[in-house]
Formats: C-alpha cells, sequence, structure tokens
C-alpha cells in the first residue's frame, strides 16, 4: 500500500510539474505576443484592432494595472463595446472592498451607457445600484437609474421586459401589508404603465398583474391594443433576427414606425439598437441625428448624440459638418464651435474633405458677423481664418481648386459689404486672378453681382469682358450675360462692340481648338505611319524565311493525273450525267400556266380504272407532264 501511495504522489507531481511547464510555456507566448503588439502601436498608434489585442493579452496575463491603463487609451480614442465594458467593470468590480470603490464602479457605468445603449449594461447597473445599500439615499438613486433604464430600452421589444421586470421587482419587495398607499401606488402604476408597451411575455405579466391588482377597464384596453401591436412588431423582429440586424432592415422597420406615426421615444429606441449593431454605418448616424434634432429638438440629447456618432465614424466630414451646425443651432458658442472644427480637421485626408469642412466653417463666423453694426475685430478675425484656410488647402493640392475660390470670395463679398465700395474688393479680386481663380465661371458672376450693385456701368462692363478673355469654358453663358447687360444699360455703339468682342473671342477660341485639334490628327497619323514602318518580329530580324512553295487548291497533275483528269471533266459539265434525271424529276420546269389549272397527280395511290398505279410509267410516277402553251388553247376552245 506505502508504495502504491508513492507512485500516485509520484504521478501527481510529474503531473503537476508539466502543468506548470505548459503554464510557463504559455505565459512566456503571451508576454513575447504583448511586445510585438506594442512594437506595432507605436508605428500605428491609434488601430482599434491592436488597441483591442492588447487588452485580451493583458487580460491573461492579469497585469491589472497596466490593463486599467490600456483601457483608458482606447476609451479616450474609441467607444467600447458592451461586451468591452462589461469585461471592464467585472474586473474592477472584483478588486472593490469598500463604498469609495463602488462610486468608481458608477463611474464607469455612466461611461458605459453613454457610449450605447445596452440592455445588459443597464441591468449589471441596476444590480450595482440595489447592492449599494438599502438607505432612503441609496433606494431613491435606485430609482433614479431604473427610470432612466426604462426611458433607455425599456421599449427594446425582445428585451425590455427584463427592464420591467426588475424595476417590478425592485419595487414589489417593499410591498406589504404594512406598506403605504404611496407604495401600493408606485406599484400599481409601474405595472399599469409596462401593459400599456408592447414587449414579448406580455400576456404572462397581465396574469401576473391580474393577479396583484384590480385591472381597470382603461388599463385592461391598452393591454389589448399592446398585444394587437405586439403581432407586427415580431414581425419585424424576425426579419432582423433572420438578416442578422443589418442596416436595410432597421431602416425599413424604422420607417414602418414613422409611418405608423409610432411614440417617438420608440424610433429613438430602434435607432439605438441600429447604430449600435451597425456603428460603422456613417449614414445611419447622420438619419438618427436628424431625426432626433427635427423631433425632439433638446440640446442636451441632440449635442450627446452627435458627440457619439464622431467617435464612432471620426472620417466622414458630413457628420463633422452636421455637429458645427447642431452646435450653432443650440448654443451659439464661438469657442465650441472652433473646438469641433479642430477636432474634425485632424481627419480630413483629403483636399475635398478638408475644403467642406473649411466652408462651413467659415459659413458659421460669417453669420456671427452683424451687418448693422460690424465689429472690426469680427471681420478682422474673419479674414485671418480666410488666409489660414487657403495656406491650408494649399499644403494639401498646390493647385487652384474649388474649395479655395469659394474662400477667396468669402473675403471678398465681406469688403464689399462691410465697405460698400469696389476699390479695395477689386484688389481682393485681382489677387486672386493673379492666383489662378480666373477659370471658375460661378466667381466671375458673384464678383460682376458685386460690380453691379456697388459699382457702376462701365465697370461691369468691364468685368464682363474680361471674363470673356480669361475664361475657357461657359463662353456661351458669359456671352448671353453680357449681351443682355448692354440691351438693359447700353447704347447702340456699346451692343456692336459686345457683339464684336463676342465674335472676337469666339473665333480664337475655336481656331485655337482647330489648331490643337490638327495637331493632335497629326501627331497621330504619326504615330500610326511608324508603327507599319517597324518590322512586327523581333529586333533581330533578318527578314522572311523561306517556308517552301505556296499550297495549292488542287493537286498537281503529276501527283494523281487519272484523279486530276476526271474531276476537271466533271467540273466542266453542269451536272454529273447520273444525277441529271433525278435533278429534272425534282425540280420540274416552271410554265407560265396558273397553278389551278395544271393537273395534278391523284391523291389515292390507285388509278380509276382499278388498276395498281405502281404499273403506271415512271412519268406518272413522279409529276403528269405539265400543260403546255397548245394545251392551255385547246381547253379554253372547249
Amino acid at each position: 500500500m506505502a508504495d502504491k501511495e508513492e507512485l500516485e504522489k509520484d504521478a501527481s507531481s510529474s503531473d503537476s510539474s508539466d502543468s506548470d511547464e505548459e503554464m510557463e510555456e504559455a505565459e512566456t507566448a503571451l508576454f513575447k505576443k504583448l511586445e510585438t503588439v506594442k512594437k506595432q502601436l507605436i508605428d500605428q498608434p491609434e488601430s482599434y484592432d491592436l488597441l483591442v489585442e492588447r487588452i485580451q493579452i493583458l487580460q491573461s496575463l492579469g497585469e491589472l494595472k497596466e490593463l486599467r491603463s490600456a483601457r483608458e487609451a482606447l476609451s479616450k480614442l474609441y467607444p467600447l463595446t458592451p461586451e468591452l465594458w462589461l469585461s471592464w467593470i467585472q474586473d474592477e468590480s472584483n478588486l472593490v472592498t469598500d463604498l469609495e470603490g463602488k462610486e468608481d464602479i458608477i463611474e464607469l457605468f455612466e461611461r458605459a451607457v453613454k457610449d450605447y445603449q445596452s440592455v445588459k449594461v443597464w441591468l449589471l447597473y441596476i444590480q450595482h445600484m440595489r447592492d449599494m445599500g438599502e438607505q432612503e439615499e441609496d433606494i431613491l438613486k435606485c430609482r433614479v437609474v431604473l427610470e432612466r433604464a426604462v426611458a433607455a430600452v425599456g421599449l427594446h421589444v425582445t428585451q425590455g421586459h427584463l427592464i420591467w421586470e426588475a424595476y417590478r421587482n425592485f419595487e414589489i419587495q417593499f410591498l406589504s401589508d404594512d406598506s403605504t398607499m404611496d407604495q401600493k401606488a408606485r406599484c400599481s402604476a409601474l405595472c399599469f404603465r409596462q401593459l400599456s408597451v408592447p414587449l414579448i411575455e406580455i400576456e404572462n405579466v397581465y396574469n401576473l398583474i391580474k393577479s396583484l391588482f384590480t385591472i381597470d377597464a382603461a388599463t385592461d384596453k391598452n393591454y389589448q391594443s399592446s398585444v394587437e401591436k405586439l403581432k407586427s412588431l415580431e414581425e419585424w423582429e424576425n426579419q432582423l433576427e433572420a438578416a442578422s440586424n443589418s442596416t436595410t432592415v432597421y431602416r425599413e422597420y424604422i420607417q414602418y414606425e414613422k409611418q405608423e406615426k409610432s411614440n417617438p421615444a420608440r424610433i429613438v429606441c430602434l435607432y439605438e439598437r441600429a447604430v449600435c449593431d451597425n456603428a460603422l454605418d456613417s449614414s445611419l448616424w447622420l438619419e438618427f441625428i436628424n431625426y432626433v434634432s427635427n423631433e425632439l429638438k433638446i440640446s442636451s440629447v441632440v449635442l450627446d448624440l452627435t458627440e457619439r456618432a464622431t467617435r464612432n465614424c471620426p472620417w466622414d466630414v458630413s457628420i463633422w459638418i452636421q455637429f458645427l451646425h447642431e452646435v450653432e443651432k443650440f448654443t451659439q458658442s464661438k469657442e465650441k464651435i472652433r473646438e469641433i472644427f479642430e477636432r474634425g480637421i485632424v481627419y480630413c485626408t483629403t483636399g475635398d474633405q478638408a475644403g467642406n469642412l473649411w466652408l462651413n466653417y467659415i459659413q458659421s463666423l460669417r453669420r456671427r458677423i452683424n451687418f448693422q453694426a460690424v465689429l472690426e475685430e469680427d471681420v478682422e478675425l474673419f479674414m485671418k481664418t480666410l488666409t489660414t484656410a487657403e495656406e491650408y488647402l494649399n499644403q494639401l493640392s498646390p493647385e487652384p481648386r474649388e474649395h479655395i475660390g469659394e474662400i477667396l470670395m468669402f473675403g471678398i463679398r465681406l469688403q464689399a459689404h462691410t465697405t460698400k465700395s469696389m476699390v479695395k474688393t477689386r484688389k481682393l479680386w485681382y489677387q486672386a486672378l493673379h492666383k489662378g481663380y480666373g477659370q471658375q465661371f460661378k466667381l466671375w458672376v458673384q464678383f460682376f453681382q458685386l460690380e453691379q450693385r456697388y459699382g457702376d456701368i462701365n465697370s461691369s462692363r468691364k468685368c464682363l469682358e474680361k471674363a470673356m478673355s480669361a475664361m475657357e469654358e461657359s463662353l456661351e453663358v458669359v456671352a448671353e450675360l453680357w449681351l443682355n447687360f448692354e440691351r438693359d444699360f447700353g447704347d447702340l455703339n456699346s451692343v456692336k462692340h459686345a457683339e464684336e468682342k463676342i465674335t472676337e473671342f469666339w473665333n480664337k477660341k475655336y481656331q485655337a481648338q482647330a489648331q490643337q485639334l490638327s495637331i493632335s490628327k497629326k501627331s497621330k497619323f504619326q504615330n500610326e505611319k511608324q508603327k507599319r514602318s517597324r518590322p512586327a518580329f523581333k529586333q533581330n530580324y533578318d527578314g522572311p524565311k523561306d517556308r517552301g512553295p505556296k499550297r495549292q487548291k488542287f493537286p498537281s497533275d503529276s501527283t494523281h493525273p487519272e484523279q486530276q483528269q476526271d474531276k476537271n471533266d466533271e467540273f466542266k459539265k453542269p451536272y454529273p450525267s447520273q444525277n441529271f434525271e433525278q435533278k429534272t424529276a425534282r425540280r420540274p420546269p416552271k410554265s407560265f400556266v396558273p397553278r389551278s389549272l395544271q393537273i395534278q397527280p391523284p391523291k389515292n395511290p390507285t388509278s380509276a380504272d382499278g388498276t395498281d398505279a405502281d404499273k403506271k410509267s415512271t412519268d406518272a410516277q413522279v409529276f403528269k407532264k405539265p400543260m403546255t402553251n397548245e394545251d392551255f388553247r385547246n381547253l379554253l376552245k372547249k
């Protein structure tokens, strides 16, 4: 027995040593992998996948301090998914031993529910608040969290009943025979509220509530309407589940709720579910923002939602532009608008994206200028912003582009509107022309409108003439604009002058185009000629190789003399002699006699006298002899 026990101890010790070695090897591999990820993060510090991978490795290694820093770094750049938040909160909750630590967990929950609206996160949040204590203050705090949870995810068709159940159980635990009337009224009101919401398990909830309270007619009517509503909603939920929560089905679902004129809170809940399952769909975020901004019109809700959208899809400049508009709409804060612009311009990698954001930022600054009482500080800040925008966009693309021209026109228009004079305005315009923006038709039109408003007729006429000489496109539109201007404000001489100039510019344009076209055709002809003159073989070309005599159509007489002679004789005949009768029998000679008067062969196989038709002559077997002209005349005489 002693020997057996010693053997078992030796086996167990060997197994434990093997497992320890395996754990050490796995830990060593994780450390090596962690080092690799850290090196990659040096080159890609904002890579979402690498940041998540570092968190997973640190969690496996149990490095809690470094793990907390890694999670904070990820949360600073991107919103965390509900799964990442639950993992973080669970790890921190295991380390909490005092009330101060529980307060820190509440802060984590608050950050989690700001990123995405998740039923699982709210349920864990509710449980944490219930564990805080049973003092009156703790109960009130827990009720506040429960009401927020009901407002956020209580309308979730498939999971919302879990929140209502937690809320109902929380209130029922304080219900007893000695309970006050307020508590009983609170419990009954909560239960009746749940029956008015179409959620799954509503029938079981109805039976449960019916056993606790007396249901009045109004509540019963709300319950019946909820049951009917749930039938249509279940079809949409089944489609979502079958399509793996695709954006298309969510949009159709939301459109259905809008057509039904459902409660805006229900539509907001649907949008929250959609962006949680499709967080990288920027168009879905924009639709969500527009709906909340137009329907709810609550500044805090709209701005928080737009902030979340920029964290989920920072690469989409449309979301940053929408953020600028919402801040201007609700707060009118110049500092906040500038802050959002500076954050968004970092993610603009192309000239078009940066130009759009700059234009919208400049527009917001221009709207802050009061032209009734113009302040020099506002104008100076505006002009400096234009210069900064031009320099920034030129760094992305030095070639003149549409956005820079529009930005320069902002300064030109502002100069004209504030000074009511064209002296300084023309200087700014000539600077824009010198920078190469004289090819854009819409810029010339804007400057022409300024000349008409703040200048005189002669300066407007010169503007149109310069536009004709400077532009290469849209000359027809400029010519028509010039002629209409002279018809309205000019005399006969000015009209003639405009017509002559327009004809001159027109001829120059088309002469240049024709010359360019001829040059291109000539170069194309020369290229084709060079291609023909080049040999189609390799460089070391020695001429065509001797490939023997050409192949003849017929074999030579020396090879098959008899066969060739027979073929030649046969080729001269119209038909071979042996097939001549068959061919003529199949195709009888045509006659001018009508077909209806021709004698047709009998349809039955026997003749009129009863003899066999096979005994007739061979001529009658095929066709009877066709009627000749003489036969036809004799037939007519009869």
